[in-house]
């Protein structure tokens, strides 16, 4: 299932490169700090969902990369609805962990 993650207000839209139930690994061009706090949205073909998550890390790409950053999130308080959400994300892509 095609899914795009991008945090709450940012144009930019990149597909998660890595996801779990625990959180998702995304290429940002916004420097993020460890800690940091962030609503995320979820889009599929038949949804838009908003996640809250941790910024874990973070690492600056080298030039020519897809983004400037690389960055690990951990997903906070998801609700039954996220969870089932997250599920059909996961069970359908075969690129995503």
């Amino acid at each position: 299932m095609p899914v795009y993650c991008r945090a709450a207000g940012i144009i930019t839209r990149r597909h998660p490169i890595d996801m779990s139930l625990g959180g998702v690994r995304i290429y940002s061009d916004q420097p993020f700090r460890k800690g940091e706090r962030l609503t995320l949205e979820m889009m599929t073909a038949d949804a838009l969902t908003p996640f809250t998550a941790e910024v874990v890390w973070i690492e600056k790409l080298p030039p020519g990369s897809p983004a400037t950053y690389d960055v690990g999130l951990r997903f906070h308080d998801v609700d039954p609805g996220q969870a089932a959400i997250l599920d059909k994300i996961l069970g359908q892509s075969d690129h995503l962990e």
